[in-house]
């Protein structure tokens, strides 16, 4: 998609040796669709497969996964949401706390899929019936947006079939982490914008993203407050808990391993920009990765 640099030469290489795959090179942008969304409809146009099965570039995935996804696909499933973890071997403290934070993500999306109640996913790891795709029309609804093409895919596949979420590891996707703070909050910012843009979105998906929000700016402005401060021990003691809650059931259910202090430093530090991210995505002001 309009790439710079050697990514389509890397894969006509990649295509000539292995024929069963294609390629599908964008040089300009379309008028009627936003890049990201665009770029995966015409691959989707071009490919013939029942089950797409979505990735990104600087995903890296297991000989299994492919197999793992699909054996997940049973008459009422439409879409299989699988787990993705930030790749860790840079060991820095910022790569540790993006994977505790993802973990959160995970978790909470897996526990909606758990109750039947479908709330979101990530293209990093995500497949769905190309019946169930044109049946929603495709990208069309959110044709201009510039993300959450996997938050709306999610949500609206799962009205008409059954969600479910890949717990098994062979199916487990890993991603490379942001590199600065700068970015890591640019990011947060896009994944903020989508929720609110959806067209018929989950009420239950958007309560919680509102009692999150919620919750952090009061202990936020409670930093502030004379008559709240001397509560602030306990509610953040509170807010550790619950959060530990979600963290331990994903990290056991997962077998991600959390550092412990790592934890507390985000548990402890979210409600310092959460508010912040949530205002920002609401205005939308981001910038679309480099």
């Amino acid at each position: 998609d309009r790439s710079t640099d050697k990514t389509w030469e890397c894969i006509k290489n990649h295509t000539n040796q292995f024929p069963h795959f294609s390629g599908v090179r964008i040089t300009e942008r379309s008028d009627n669709m936003s890049p990201k969304k665009n770029a995966l409809s015409r691959a989707i146009h071009l490919s013939s497969g029942d089950i797409i099965i979505s990735t990104d570039a600087d995903c890296l995935v297991p000989e299994t996964w492919i197999s793992s996804m699909v054996s997940l696909f049973e008459k009422n499933t439409g879409i299989v949401v699988g787990y993705s973890e930030i790749d860790q071997s840079q060991k820095s403290f910022l790569c540790h706390y993006q994977a505790v934070d993802f973990l959160a993500l995970m978790s909470a999306n897996a526990g909606s899929l758990g109750w039947r109640n479908a709330w979101s996913g990530s293209g990093q790891n995500l497949a769905y019936r190309r019946s169930d795709f044109d049946r929603i029309k495709g990208f069309i609804p959110v044709a201009h947006q510039v993300s959450g093409d996997d938050m709306y895919l999610v949500q609206s596949i799962a009205k008409k079939h059954t969600a479910t979420f890949n717990t098994s590891k062979e199916g487990f996707v890993k991603t490379s982490p942001v590199l600065s703070i700068k970015e890591y909050l640019n990011q947060r910012i896009r994944w903020a914008s989508n929720a609110s843009k959806l067209p018929n979105q989950n009420v239950f998906f958007l309560f919680f993203l509102f009692s999150a929000f919620l919750c952090n700016t009061s202990l936020f402005l409670g930093f502030f407050s004379s008559s709240m401060f001397s509560f602030l021990p306990v509610l953040l003691g509170i807010k550790i808990f619950f959060d530990a809650l979600v963290i331990q059931a994903g990290s056991t259910k997962f077998n991600t391993p959390v550092n412990i202090l790592t934890f507390i430093v985000w548990s402890l530090f979210q409600p310092v920009y959460i508010p912040f991210i949530g205002l920002s995505g609401l205005i939308g002001k981001f910038r679309w990765k480099a």
